[in-house]
């Protein structure tokens, strides 16, 4: 698989691991498979967000496609996992 040889030659942390990371989660989104897809997402986040800053293109492309995901969740686990003006930037992607 992809991800274990970017894992394996560039390392758990590196921008193309974290490509790979996002890439597993947008099929599993695309599967409906939101649980699985979510800790991908936040792992490239945090990878992207960390070595590359915030407003780094990849960052934001990560960001945008977790936010997707996250609209497509029943609004009770919303409002269980973020606050009020978070969810209701989530919802305004539906």
């Amino acid at each position: 698989m992809a991800l274990e040889i970017s894992k394996e030659q560039l390392g758990d942390r590196h921008p193309d691991t974290a490509t790979s990371y996002n890439n597993l989660a947008e099929l599993y989104r695309s599967m409906g498979r939101y649980e699985e897809a979510l800790p991908l997402y936040q792992l490239a986040l945090e990878i992207f967000s960390n070595g590359l800053g915030e407003n780094h293109p990849n960052t934001q492309t990560v960001m945008m496609n977790y936010y997707q995901m996250l609209a497509k969740l029943p609004d009770d686990e919303l409002n269980q996992r973020f606050p009020p003006e978070m969810v209701a930037m989530i919802q305004s992607l539906r």
